[in-house]
């Protein structure tokens, strides 16, 4: 989601007056040109401060507007007196030189350069600025003036066995809104969110008798009761609950089930009139021809007491094993915003929950990542990292660390990067996670990439979810990798630390979903997003959203960015089925179903990933083009569609050029790409988003749909796409 930072008219900012002189910021590239060689050589004068540079890349940077000049006009005409280079990519700018006239320094034309370039980026929704400078220089105290703070020393050239001071001044921009009403954003707001709470689920009279009378469902409902004594959720029942066990007991015996149902919280029930209007709605939802014909017995009135009354208290859910609520899921959770939950299902997720990271290594060239939960023997290590950062950690440490959920990642026994997080939050979606890195390691990127997916993963256990990051305000690898993955940045509860978020889906979204999306995105998204997507009309087509009474447009490939995985399977949307041998699927997309005990090829544990095929490939393997993985029948393969992610993209390049970098994306090696094809240039395609199909479309309904045999790459039409998706993610769409 790279951003230019264009200036806007006026062209000329007026400053200050210098003696006799009136200072002006030159920002068009026609006025900024004609000053090239006063800047090259205004730089050239400092090199131990700005180092040395050729004019093209000053030319380069005018014409792209990411050069200021100062200048005075006098008898003579206008005169250079400084110049700022500036650049950055959304939402973080740099600044690469700030030089003036040794006979004009100190008279603030360097706060007018600074002035211009800060007002230039807040108006651009710019989040900071950073700059680098070299800590024996006297410019640092020029920087502190201007509110750059140093979050961080890095060594500097070997040459001179210098430390570079990286300055950071947080702008006044709230995130998205700095832009002009109805210009294109590459992110939608969030609603701000607190400290996680923990889950509150109602229960129905039946997953009580599953626990006490010991029926078939005893092993859920025990989990279920157990998972709420260990403080992951909170059970709760309704007065209605209570009084309904009341009506029906034997006066004449003690009723242990009463009594024990009385010992857990009861949600108080509202006044009739508040919540009759809710009963015949849901009424209606339940019981239709009962309630159509007016026939509601006893019974249904007190199930939809029950229902109204956790509709009423805005709880997270409510668990039945009541088929005729169950079925309506979808429809409560539109209406309502409530998750209406099947007794046997929530068990499972319990279960996954309980189960927490499992422990993968993966090889990357010559080392072997470690994916695996923190143990209480890796507290010294998390110290040394915030050592680094030169704070004191918060974090659990010693056998405490061992009860929260975390993952740590590691190479060749070396902490890279580490987060933990609370268990009830993937039962709330919203997952809050304490992220620290090793930022000074030169795998730190490649470790993060590895963390934030697996983060993403476990937040939407339980459907699309909210995952917030809390580093501190130090880690600047961290924040740079995470806005890269589609973060962008909230409101922190403390000085020391900052907070990035951004929702993740899961599953691919046809346009008859997109309602039932909207109803999941309201607890999350501070934005009113359209009733209905618009007809594909190309990856940067844009989708109007409005917020705080202002309509923005974001284009459809940063939407499925910052919602990522997600793609939108729309009208005039085509695709492209793409196959794999089964031994390549499994390390590159996940989609084993045997687990191995050898270290596994990196590719599939990083959201971005490489895919090869021949060069003649590249036109229907285009950017932003949706991917149907078909995993072949050769070597014990399904002979089916497995998985679906998205092209970010392609280009075609001598087989020889593949760096050892690019090779740990995929999963093929030199030899394997040198046998690819007989060309000597092959297509070499960047992808995301991957989706794994609940359920594999077989070659035999690939063929039903007139879908060609998938030897190689093939294009599939819109109307294709979507029923693949259909049928491969059933009521996941």
């Amino acid at each position: 989601m790279a951003q230019e930072v264009r200036a806007k008219p006026p062209s000329r900012l007026a400053g200050i007056a210098t003696g006799y002189q009136q200072i002006e910021i030159l920002r068009e590239a026609k006025e900024v040109l004609p000053f090239i060689e006063d800047v090259q050589s205004s730089a050239d004068s400092d090199t131990s401060a700005l180092g040395f540079l050729p004019p093209l890349v000053y030319q380069n940077a005018a014409t792209k507007r990411n050069l200021f000049v100062a200048i005075c006009n006098g008898t003579t005409g206008p005169r250079y007196r400084g110049h700022i280079w500036f650049g950055g990519k959304f939402p973080i700018g740099r600044i690469f030189q700030v030089s003036i006239s040794p006979s004009f320094r100190r008279r603030g034309i360097g706060s007018l350069l600074i002035a211009a370039v800060v007002e230039l980026m807040e108006n651009h929704g710019y989040n900071s600025i950073r700059a680098r400078v070299a800590s024996d220089l006297d410019a640092n105290k020029f920087w502190e003036k201007h509110r750059f703070e140093t979050l961080q020393q890095r060594p500097g050239g070997s040459a001179k066995g210098r430390v570079l001071n990286i300055r950071i001044r947080q702008l006044d921009t709230e995130t998205l809104f700095g832009y002009f009403e109805g210009e294109p954003v590459s992110d939608i707001p969030l609603i701000d969110q607190s400290a996680s709470r923990l889950p509150v689920y109602a229960i129905d009279l039946n997953v009580l008798f599953d626990l006490v009378r010991h029926r078939e469902r005893f092993d859920a409902a025990a989990r279920l009761f157990s998972s709420g004594f260990n403080n992951l959720l909170q059970l709760v029942v309704t007065e209605e609950f209570v009084a309904e066990l009341d009506r029906s007991k034997d006066p004449t015996k003690p009723d242990p089930i009463l009594a024990f149902a009385a010992q857990i919280p009861a949600l108080p029930r509202p006044r009739v009139e508040s919540i009759e209007q809710t009963m015949i709605e849901i009424g209606s939802i339940v019981f239709p021809e009962r309630s159509l014909r007016r026939t509601l017995t006893e019974q249904d009135r007190s199930d939809l007491i029950h229902l109204a009354t956790a509709i009423h208290h805005n709880v997270t859910g409510f668990i039945t094993s009541e088929r005729a609520i169950a079925r309506n899921a979808d429809l409560f959770r539109l209406q309502y915003g409530i998750e209406i939950v099947n007794l046997l299902d929530f068990a499972k997720l319990l279960q996954a929950t309980d189960l927490g990271v499992r422990p993968v290594d993966a090889q990357l060239s010559a080392d072997t990542l470690r994916i695996a939960p923190l143990e209480k023997e890796d507290a010294p290590e998390l110290d040394r990292l915030f050592e680094n950062l030169g704070i004191r950690s918060e974090w659990l440490t010693g056998s405490s660390l061992s009860r929260s959920p975390s993952i740590a990642i590691t190479s060749e026994g070396k902490l890279l990067c580490a987060a933990t997080w609370s268990r009830s939050d993937s039962l709330a979606r919203k997952l809050r996670a304490e992220v620290i890195a090793d930022e000074g390691h030169p795998a730190a990127e490649t470790a993060l990439d590895a963390l934030l997916l697996r983060l993403c993963q476990e937040a939407r256990i339980h459907g699309p979810a909210l995952v917030q990051l809390v580093v501190p305000i130090g880690a600047l690898t961290v924040q740079d990798v995470a806005r890269r993955f589609g973060f962008s940045i909230g409101k922190s509860d403390s000085r020391s630390t900052m907070l990035l978020q951004r929702i993740t889906i899961g599953h691919p979204v046809i346009a008859s979903g997109w309602g039932t999306l909207l109803s999941q995105l309201k607890e999350f998204a501070d934005a009113s997003l359209p009733r209905d997507l618009p007809v594909f009309s190309g990856i940067d087509s844009r989708v109007r959203f409005h917020a705080r009474g202002k309509e923005f447009r974001i284009r459809l490939s940063d939407l499925e960015t910052i919602l990522s995985p997600v793609v939108f399977v729309l009208p005039n949307r085509a695709a492209t089925l793409v196959p794999i041998q089964r031994v390549y699927a499994d390390a590159l997309l996940g989609t084993s179903q045997q687990s191995s005990l050898l270290p596994a090829q990196s590719a599939g544990i990083f959201h971005r990933r490489v895919y090869y095929s021949s060069s003649r490939n590249v036109g229907i393997l285009r950017k932003g083009t949706p991917l149907v993985f078909y995993e072949s029948a050769r070597n014990g393969g399904r002979s089916a569609a497995v998985a679906v992610a998205r092209t970010i993209d392609s280009v075609v390049v001598p087989k020889g050029a593949v760096s050892s970098k690019l090779l740990q994306y995929g999963v093929l090696d030199q030899e394997e790409i040198a046998a690819l094809t007989d060309a000597e240039q092959m297509t070499v395609t960047t992808f995301d988003n991957v989706m794994e199909l609940v359920m594999p479309v077989p070659l035999r309904r690939l063929r039903d749909l007139q879908c060609v045999d998938p030897i190689c790459p093939r294009a599939l039409t819109p109307s294709q796409f979507e029923a693949i998706i259909i049928e491969g993610m059933g009521q996941n769409v």
